[in-house]
């Protein structure tokens, strides 16, 4: 029946390089697709599978090995699937290497009977795919031998280099504006303007450790991993002591001193702060004797937590998520036997720090894990429904061995702003955290992250980034010296050269312009002998006309 699938139409624009399934349309019959525990029919130009006699029972393909140790990148599948009875379908990967089989789950939805879905994922194979195997095995299963159709299986190298120019392109109108500065003077022409951007508007930022900030500020003195810190970003979070089971480890016991150090250094050095996280939804990252309390005495529990950490944590905590990781876990609604908990928690946080924003906050969004970008939708439009107050979407973006798929991670992102009307963050991002792949000099890693924070800053929705750390066991950015690798100094490559202006030019019949990044900036004037003359800061939030006047010999300056 070859159908079209319009969510692919409407972010593939180009031609992305070979196909990896071979006839993904069945216009060619069912070759080479086999069958294993079924019978396959060829109908209206689709497949329909019937006579599953296991859930494992299907159709699959096997993959050509040789042109998959050439994909070492994002891969892009997309299909359409219609389900006889309502079913949990997996899209799965069985390779074998050294005469062993390894299973990957690679995509996972839950199919409506009767009805055509077109559903796509992007995907990166692990490391020991790349690198040579026997075999690699392509098919579906489910959680019921019930039959399904399937079409326009579409499975492609997604690592299209066009989009490189459309996101700078984006950037330069979100997040530069343009400057005149006019001098007015006896000596206007040999003048020098000395321009240097000292910050950035745009939030940069990294998780951290409390307790080794406290250590900087009690010693009056900032280690190697204070200085990076604060040299390399503009806003941080706390990696665990700001969670209830560390803040309250006993019912009654309350310790913050970590964290009062770490908020005071980062207010002295003028670094942003977020929280993460107030409550989670997992059971099992709650207080142990959380756990053991009647539905009665744990809401009291709950509301006793959130009173007391957002009061402690402002003013300075300007962020808060607020119940991390819902789409699957509902410890609270679950332990409070109250379906409308979710909603009184958010109000609770609301009416105790109204300027606050308030953020849901999940995992699995960017790559489509187990379909949670569907679900993620599926609960901001029921919380949004329901009148739960919340402000802005955390997408974590932990995208282990994912590569960066720049057009479809743009489509997820526009897809939950443009639905929701709400700003996008990520909020925890890392590439390779388990070390699935083998990247000793963080070559890959420095790919990943230069792709990453390119798309991101150059989508109007993202309002900030922040990665899960620098310095780690897993796809680290600096060495226990802290000095960078590859992935680190791609990173500070785009913080402080390439988004970042800095320029010394002459003015011409006593004006000088240029377009800036958004930020702080201190100009200095100097004369033909390279004398200083004057010196002036200004914000470049949008477009600005500085005077910049002779008195004396020397120059005053006014935005």
């Amino acid at each position: 029946m070859a159908r079209i699938i319009p969510l692919v139409l409407g972010i593939i624009t180009v031609a992305v390089g070979q196909q990896i399934v071979e006839n993904g349309d069945f216009s060619e019959g069912l070759s080479p697709w086999k069958k294993n525990g079924c019978k396959a029919e060829i109908q209206d130009g689709a497949v329909h599978v019937i006579d599953r006699d296991h859930r494992y029972a299907g159709i699959y393909q096997m993959l050509d090995v040789e042109l998959l140790k050439k994909m070492d990148m994002a891969l892009r599948m997309s299909f359409s699937v219609k389900a006889d009875k309502d079913m949990e379908m997996n899209m799965q990967i069985r390779y074998t290497k050294n005469g062993k089989r390894v299973w990957n789950n690679i995509a996972q939805w839950k199919i409506q009977a009767n009805k055509w879905e077109d559903l796509m994922f992007t995907y990166s194979f692990p490391y020991d795919v790349i690198t040579g195997v026997e075999d690699v095995k392509f098919y579906t299963d489910s959680d019921v031998a019930a039959g399904y159709w399937l079409d326009n299986v579409v499975f492609e190298p997604a690592d299209d280099e066009t989009w490189r120019d459309e996101a700078n392109k984006r950037i330069d109108k979100l997040r530069k504006r343009d400057v005149r500065i006019r001098v007015e003077g006896n000596r206007t022409d040999d003048l020098t303007l000395d321009i240097k951007q000292v910050n950035h508007a745009y939030p940069f930022g990294t998780c951290v450790e409390a307790g080794k900030l406290s250590k900087c500020l009690a010693n009056n003195k900032d280690s190697a991993y204070c200085k990076f810190i604060k040299d390399n970003y503009n806003w941080i979070v706390d990696v665990y002591t700001t969670k209830w089971y560390y803040m309250e480890p006993e019912q009654g016991s309350w310790r913050t001193e970590q964290q009062d150090g770490m908020i005071e250094w980062a207010n002295r050095n003028g670094l942003k702060l977020r929280g993460h996280t107030l409550l989670w939804a997992k059971e099992e990252k709650n207080p142990w004797w959380v756990k053991k309390l009647g539905p009665e005495e744990f809401i009291k529990a709950v509301y006793n937590r959130l009173d007391k950490t957002t009061k402690w944590g402002a003013p300075s905590t300007l962020h808060w998520d607020v119940n991390n990781e819902m789409i699957n876990h509902h410890f609270y609604e679950e332990r409070s036997e109250d379906p409308a908990f979710r909603k009184k928690i958010f109000q609770r946080v609301r009416d105790s720090v109204p300027n606050v924003t308030l953020f849901v906050n999940d995992y699995g969004i960017l790559n489509n894990m187990f379909n949670r970008f569907v679900l993620y939708q599926e609960q901001i439009r029921d919380m949004q429904a329901d009148g739960v107050p919340f402000d802005a979407i955390g997408i974590q973006s932990h995208l282990g061995h994912t590569r960066v798929d720049a057009e479809y991670f743009k489509y997820v992102v526009e897809t939950l702003h443009n639905q929701s009307g709400l700003p996008v963050w990520i909020t925890e991002f890392d590439w390779n955290g388990q070390g699935t792949v083998k990247d000793k000099r963080q070559q890959i890693n420095a790919k990943q992250i230069e792709d990453f924070y390119r798309i991101m800053f150059s989508l109007e929705a993202v309002e900030g980034i922040l990665m899960w750390g620098f310095q780690k066991a897993n796809g680290a950015m600096v060495n226990k010296n802290m000095k960078p690798n590859a992935a680190g100094k791609a990173y500070l490559k785009l913080y402080h050269e390439e988004w970042r202006t800095n320029e010394v030019g002459t003015p011409t019949n006593g004006e000088y312009t240029f377009r800036g990044f958004r930020g702080d900036y201190v100009v200095k004037v100097l004369a033909d002998d390279g004398s200083s003359i004057g010196k002036f800061k200004f914000t470049l939030d949008e477009d600005k006309e500085i005077i910049c006047t002779e008195q004396g010999g020397d120059f005053t300056c006014s935005a």
